[in-house]
């Protein structure tokens, strides 16, 4: 799927988590790196079936699902930099 897939947003609407959609171009990267170019916080991974809390260095693999925080005004920003990287 492509995009971000809102899993909670906060009740001030300041606050948005969702499953993103990572291009190729974030595989072997850090999730500091995308945290970085989306003004966002990776909250954690999904990798094999359980779910991961990752540090900075935590490098993005192939069949990770990504679950990234984010102040949804910046939702297609985010979308664009997760599916394209930087």
């Amino acid at each position: 799927p492509m995009g971000a897939q809102t899993e909670f947003i906060d009740p001030t609407n300041s606050l948005c988590l969702a499953e993103v959609h990572i291009g190729e171009p974030w595989l072997g990267r850090k999730a500091g790196d995308l945290a970085q170019a989306t003004s966002g916080r990776v909250a954690f991974l999904t990798r094999y079936g359980q779910a991961l809390l990752p540090e900075e260095w935590t490098v993005i693999q192939e069949g990770d699902l990504v679950h990234l925080l984010f102040d949804p005004d910046r939702r297609d920003h985010v979308e664009r930099i997760c599916e394209k990287g930087q």
